[in-house]
């Protein structure tokens, strides 16, 4: 049966309408989710900001009273009217968020500021208080700084505590307690999220229960970023979420249903699409498929791009790294373990001088390493316990334990070569030589493990 041309027109307007509709309900959630994903990109970004600012304003407290400790350490019998003018003067722009500071001999309260005349502290042993026992301890065996809170005061109230070591003689003689007002801090905190659209809670690794030590506890299901901060031997993890809880993000898809059906749409998805493709193909050009580092198709521009150039008067330290026995690792456990142990070997080369190196993987199973240091007999000692504990390991994978090294050879600029091709046949050479020397080793089976 002939069909019109009418009814052709129709069919063909309702399919053109059925992938249209259907296109749009696809962009509508991808745009969705893009929109989301900007926003906590947006939302970590802010985050950040305020756990940097909290983070510093804490900090400073606590290090405004190092030159106290080092007071107390130069003279440990010093009289109290001394330690109260010092102290005074150290503590003039922290009057607010300071409530108190105590001297402890060993483990006793021995002094306490500002001073009270009716202070029944003196001469408490905080190591029998057992809210603060474990705390006072740990730092007489570990003499490090310890931060903790808020937790219950002799005195009543509440307060973070952080305590300082004090050391003489290379003997430790007793600590240094500060007490942080937490409504001071907490106000602080809460006069920086109220410029922002974020609620914000606050989980301490100190608190042994999952209680937040600042804001309302969270649901499993709420979307959220978060970041951590070391705060000396406690780690607090920062939530972030949005007051709305992301209501602004279906609105989004609802409004981009009533937009007119046009061409221009279909148009400005395909340049996307276009657009997107192309920086993928330049970012895989340049990136090493499989772990993520740089290839080496990327060397000279980074030579180019980076803060230092070759021909200034910088030095640094160019690593060539070839993995031992790799091929043995493929031939017996297959190719995906291989790439397991390429991935893994390469992430610890990122945390080799982190922030001051980059690495490159030049084929296979060879590496190459720049650290941009100054090259000095120190900087070698550290870079090469670095790379030794980077580079030898035991990798475990499922029933698999296979111990990993490396052969390194590394040179120096511009002692070694004044341009990359040279500094690169230096170290190459040199990795070699080092391969020989591992070659000539016997590595045999122990304890039942498998040795590569």
């Amino acid at each position: 049966m002939k069909i019109s041309g009418q009814k052709k027109s129709i069919i063909f307007s309702l399919i053109i309408f059925t992938i249209v509709f259907s296109f749009l309900l696809y962009t509508a959630k991808f745009i969705e989710n893009r929109h989301i994903f900007r926003q906590k990109i947006l939302y970590l970004e802010q985050l950040t900001e305020i756990t940097t600012q909290v983070s510093a304003k804490l900090k400073s407290n606590i290090n405004q009273l190092e030159g106290l400790v080092t007071y107390i350490e130069s003279y440990p019998e010093s009289d109290p009217k001394d330690l109260d003018i010092y102290t005074k003067h150290l503590l003039t722009d922290y009057e607010d968020s300071i409530l108190n500071i105590s001297i402890l001999k060993d483990t006793t309260i021995v002094y306490k500021y500002p001073p009270m005349h009716d202070d029944l502290v003196l001469g408490t042993d905080l190591a029998k208080i057992p809210d603060q026992k474990d705390g006072i301890l740990k730092i007489k065996n570990t003499l490090k700084t310890g931060f903790i809170g808020p937790i219950n005061l002799v005195e009543g109230g509440q307060a973070f505590i952080s305590r300082v070591p004090i050391v003489v003689h290379d003997q430790y003689w007793g600590q240094l307690t500060i007490l942080l007002d937490v409504e001071y801090f907490y106000n602080y905190l809460s006069s920086i999220t109220s410029q922002t659209d974020l609620d914000i809670t606050i989980y301490s690794s100190n608190n042994i229960t999952d209680t937040p030590i600042y804001g309302m506890p969270l649901d499993s299901d709420i979307d959220s970023v978060q970041v951590a901060d070391t705060l000396f031997d406690d780690t607090w993890t920062i939530i972030a979420y949005p007051k709305d809880h992301w209501k602004n993000a279906t609105m989004l898809k609802d409004l981009l249903l009533l937009l007119a059906i046009s061409i221009s749409i279909l148009v400005s998805v395909f340049m996307y699409f276009i657009l997107k493709t192309k920086y993928a193909l330049a970012i895989a050009y340049s990136t090493d498929w499989l772990t993520g580092l740089y290839s080496r198709n990327n060397i000279d521009v980074y030579f180019k791009k980076s803060n230092f150039s070759i021909n200034q008067n910088s030095t640094f330290y160019l690593y060539i790294i070839d993995i031992n026995n790799f091929k043995k690792i493929n031939d017996n456990y297959g190719h995906d373990v291989g790439d397991k142990v390429l991935i893994h070997f390469s992430n610890r080369l990122k945390d080799v001088s982190i922030n001051q190196s980059t690495a490159f993987r030049l084929s296979g199973d060879e590496f190459m390493l720049v650290v941009q240091i100054p090259v000095n007999k120190n900087n070698a000692f550290m870079l090469h316990e670095e790379l030794n504990n980077a580079t030898h390991y035991k990798y475990i994978y499922k029933e698999l334990s296979l111990n990993i090294s490396a052969s390194i050879g590394c040179a120096t600029y511009p002692a070694q070569g004044k341009t990359v091709d040279e500094l690169m046949l230096f170290a190459d050479h040199k990795m070699y030589e080092d391969k020989e020397i591992y070659h000539q080793q016997n590595i045999d089976e122990k304890n039942g493990d498998q040795y590569v």
